[in-house]
Parts: C-alpha cells; sequence; structure tokens
C-alpha cells in the first residue's frame, strides 16, 4: 500500500521584498506546523520521503515537518510541480509514479485541493497546515482517507 500525505505550509507573511516566492512563516505558522509534524508523529505518519515546492514558506514548513517526523535530508526534494498555478495532472502523475512507500508534499493553494479531485474525485478545502492523507489505488487515482485541520493535529497527542 503506497500512501500520501498533501500537506499546505504553514501561515505566512502578507508580503514580502522578492514577491509570493519569498514570503517566510510568520512566528504562529512555525509554531503552527511544529505542532502539525508533531500530530502527524503520533498518528505514526512518518513519510519515507518529503518533497516540498521551492517557495520559501513551503521550504520552512518541510524543514520543520522533516524535524519533526524524523525524515532524513537525502529523502527530501524541491519539487517545481509543486508552485501555486502549476499543472494539477503534472503533478498528479509525479506523485503517482513516485517510488516512497509514504510520500508528502508540501504545497500551496490552489493546486493542492486540484490535486485532491483529480486523485479521489472529492472536493475539499485546505487551510494553513492543513493534511489530506490518501492511499493510493493503483496507477490513475487514490482514496481519501482523512482530512485534517492544523488545530485538530495540534490536539494529537
Amino acid at each position: 500500500m503506497r500512501e500520501l500525505l498533501l500537506i499546505r505550509h504553514g501561515k505566512a507573511e502578507a508580503a514580502a521584498f522578492g514577491g509570493d516566492a519569498a514570503r517566510a512563516l510568520t512566528d504562529d505558522g512555525r509554531a503552527g506546523i511544529a505542532s502539525v509534524g508533531a500530530g502527524l508523529a503520533a498518528l505514526g505518519l512518518r513519510p519515507d520521503a518529503l518533497w516540498h515546492s521551492p517557495y520559501r514558506r513551503a521550504v520552512e514548513t518541510a524543514e520543520l515537518l522533516g524535524r519533526a517526523l524524523g525524515v532524513a535530508r537525502a529523502a527530501t526534494r524541491e519539487e517545481p510541480l509543486l508552485v501555486p498555478g502549476a499543472s494539477s495532472e503534472r503533478a498528479a502523475r509525479a506523485l503517482l509514479d513516485a517510488s516512497a512507500r509514504r510520500l508528502a508534499c508540501v504545497s500551496h493553494m490552489p493546486l493542492l485541493p486540484e490535486l485532491v479531485g483529480r486523485l479521489t474525485g472529492a472536493r475539499v478545502d485546505f487551510g494553513t497546515g492543513a493534511v489530506a492523507h490518501l492511499v493510493l489505488a493503483g496507477p490513475h487515482g487514490a482514496t481519501l482517507i482523512g482530512l485534517w485541520s492544523a488545530d485538530l493535529l495540534a490536539r494529537v497527542r
């Protein structure tokens, strides 16, 4: 069985010198993602690999999650297909072709709900720090088995 964790980055600055890609996590965003990581660890959802968008807020989110979940640096990868506005079709193909048993991906709106919709047919909303848990069902799709807000994961111990 192969699994996919789709994670929206933590709360970020409203604006940054350098544009949207340069927006960093806020202090609340860092704390929230640390809690998300602790919640995922408590649920036993440690990924074998961690992909992230090259945008700063996604990189910072992935670093925090990687530490909380014990993901080896070598198993972390910057993936340009995970930027806002990327093709959900191309990103879904890459995720389905990945070899990791459990792959975690940090990305953005509107790509995340588009990916869930393309892979499962479900319509979902993603708040900052939210996580969708999917089980891959063959080469063409997935089943959504969990969708958790950052607040809910912060309460898991």
